[in-house]
């Protein structure tokens, strides 16, 4: 009992770590970080970093309280600052991403047909392109 304290009614183990918390509440905590850190990066175009983590830290543990989570706060950040570094590339992938969304393309193939020293190749005049290519084809699904 020398590591409880009551509060509200609840007798609360001061010296809870995070492991022994639920899954599901990992995942709300780990999603809550997520969250926090992106609303921080687009509020200072910055990426948290250890000198400013209280900020995020503080959001998140608000969360925390207000879904009757007990965990000590010191728990929660250095969780926190063993993810910061993934959370920021997770969200530094996904802003590239939407600023340069994958492009569809198409890869067409040419062949050379040739005899001894003799090359075969077109002519082509028309609208789309005009000069001198080797013959090629493209495959079509049905």
């Amino acid at each position: 009992m020398k590591n409880h304290i009551k509060v509200g009614g609840k007798l609360l183990q001061t010296t809870k770590s995070y492991n022994q918390l639920k899954q599901k509440q990992k995942d709300k905590i780990a999603q809550w970080m997520y969250e926090e850190t992106r609303k921080f990066h687009e509020q200072t175009g910055e990426f948290p970093t250890a000198k400013t983590d209280d900020a995020v830290i503080a959001a998140v543990y608000d969360h925390i309280e207000a879904a009757d989570i007990w965990i000590p706060y010191g728990e929660i950040a250095s969780r926190y600052q063993g993810k910061r570094a993934k959370i920021c590339e997770r969200i530094q992938k996904e802003d590239t991403l939407r600023k340069h969304p994958p492009d569809t393309v198409i890869f067409m193939n040419m062949c050379m047909v040739c005899r001894g020293n003799e090359v075969l190749a077109l002519d082509k005049v028309n609208n789309t392109y005009t000069g001198t290519t080797f013959p090629g084809g493209h495959v079509e699904t049905r």
